[in-house]
């Protein structure tokens, strides 16, 4: 729970008569309370009241399993209503002042969607958001007649998969009825054999999977083939896809009832739409995935988008950087180099005493770009030194009007969390990106170049899910698994991704508006 009474007495203590003495012993406490809340009595001791402090959030360390990250994490607390919008100014930090009226923004992004789902062979537009669902899903038709399933989008995932009937232990999943092969007419089965892209064949004769996710999630089933409708020139191919028969905790719970798997592997749905495209050879198996801000939304493209396609969508001052995909050591994740990590204008290096952290990033399964993941997970090479620098720049920048409050859910104690106590001054979506630092990371291109991209505060933080005028750091200490890019980083942040054609990339284009 926050810290509401201290706040209140810190504003009423400023309220007292100015008298000397007791303004002296008010700067003093003020100074101590301050210098406690950001875990700080000395220059010497404030790196390893840091170390000491840093988040240790997964349970599962050395879990065989085949995602590494909490998947999905949702703060299940009842959020706030109404909250205030500041008037932030975009223009230093890389968006277009026309970009944000009432009417204007919402006729943008429409436009913007738009040209997005029509210069590729598909497009699905996306909803959620990391604050209220936690994920970012599309809503696509399977079977025939077409029944409507929501999914999310998961580029760490390496097979489709959705609730199906009967179940007795599968969630109810809001309003979204699961699949029932009886209702459609063109369900197939898929014996063991051939068919059996993922899974195992069983002494049922069927093939079938059992998958257990880091935040402790299990789903099981049996794989089967429908026809899946996600419009454009793709029309409505045949896939082969799980059914579920076992679901748990938060696959269970949520209102989601499937997954789009988006990974490197034969049962990624964009190779398996690759390979049934018609006319054969029409669709290259790339796909954009470009998700929205604080306020959630966004587009998932499938096909290769035209250079004309950035006058439309990308504003004139994102730089769109092709970045190599490499191997890690978990073949199906999209896996890339990063050298250099800046936040601001400071390159950060490990544990502050200037080795680089280019192997930080490189250890454990590496560098990965994981749409499911809802926040950032970073090795803890890495985390230390960024956590420190974000937390002295905030400092630096604000003094005591920024105070630490403690984070919203209670099974997370030690989120870094502000709360801005200047009352003319509230924090909100519309004005973060100027109120804390931006970072930047340095990837490596195909040329074995150095990419330095800048990313704002909103690919980084989150809404403090019931104190007003607060947020929170989006990004996690992984120990020494490795590194995950999470989905809060890809907020207005375009991906395409291609890693089927002979130099395997991804094109990140920064800054853009993708709610």
């Amino acid at each position: 729970m926050t810290t509401s009474v201290s706040h209140q007495t810190r504003r009423r203590r400023r309220r007292k008569p100015p008298q000397i003495l007791l303004c002296v012993l008010l700067v003093l406490l003020l100074t101590l309370e301050r210098r406690s809340r950001w875990g700080a009595n000395g220059d010497d001791t404030r790196e390893e009241d840091k170390i000491s402090s840093t988040f240790h959030h997964l349970s599962g360390k050395g879990q065989h399993v085949r995602h590494f990250s909490l998947k999905h994490r949702k703060i299940d607390l009842t959020f706030r209503e109404g909250e205030e919008e500041g008037d932030g100014d975009y223009e230093n930090e890389g968006y277009d002042e026309d970009d944000f009226g009432d009417v204007a923004v919402s006729q943008k992004r429409r436009q913007r969607r738009r040209a997005l789902k029509q210069s590729s062979s598909a497009g699905l537009e996306l909803n959620g958001k990391a604050r209220d669902t936690g994920y970012f899903y599309a809503t696509l038709l399977i079977g025939t007649p077409g029944h409507q399933f929501e999914v999310i989008v998961d580029t760490g995932s390496t097979y489709t998969f959705v609730t199906c009937y009967p179940c007795a232990s599968c969630g109810q999943h809001g309003s979204n009825a699961p699949y029932d092969a009886a209702k459609s007419s063109s369900y197939e089965r898929v014996p063991c054999g051939s068919g059996c892209i993922f899974g195992n064949c069983r002494a049922s004769g069927l093939c079938e999977y059992d998958e257990k996710f880091s935040e402790d999630s299990q789903v099981g089933g049996h794989v089967v083939s429908d026809v899946i409708d996600v419009g454009g020139s793709l029309g409505t191919p045949r896939i082969h896809f799980g059914c579920n028969s076992l679901e748990t905790n938060m696959l269970k719970t949520q209102k989601a009832n499937g997954m789009i798997a988006l990974g490197r592997a034969e049962a990624g749905l964009h190779r398996q739409l690759k390979k049934k495209a018609y006319p054969p050879g029409s669709y290259d198996g790339t796909f954009g995935l470009c998700l929205g801000s604080f306020e959630g939304g966004g587009v998932l493209s499938l096909g290769k988008l035209p250079e004309q396609h950035y006058a439309n969508f990308v504003t004139r001052k994102t730089h769109t950087s092709t970045v190599k995909l490499v191997k890690g050591s978990k073949s199906q994740y999209y896996n890339v180099e990063v050298h250099r990590m800046f936040v601001r204008n400071t390159e950060l290096t490990k544990n502050m005493g200037g080795a680089e952290l280019m192997e930080a990033f490189r250890a454990g399964y590496g560098t990965v770009l994981d749409s499911g993941t809802t926040y950032t997970y970073l090795h803890e090479d890495v985390f230390i030194p960024f956590i420190s620098q974000i937390e002295d720049k905030v400092e630096n920048d604000h003094g005591s009007n920024f105070f630490r409050v403690s984070g919203g859910d209670p099974n997370y104690p030690n989120d870094v969390c502000w709360r801005n106590l200047n009352e003319n001054q509230q924090l909100s979506e519309s004005n973060v990106n100027y109120l804390f630092p931006t970072f930047n990371l340095t990837f490596i291109g195909v040329n074995e170049e150095e990419l330095p991209i800048q990313f704002l505060p909103e690919n980084y933080l989150f809404v403090h899910p019931n104190e007003p005028n607060a947020f929170c750091v989006g990004v996690f200490d992984n120990g020494q698994q490795g590194s995950i890019i999470g989905g809060i980083f890809a907020r207005n942040t375009l991906f395409e991704f291609d890693d089927e054609s002979a130099q395997q990339t991804v094109k990140i284009s920064p800054k853009v508006d993708c709610d």
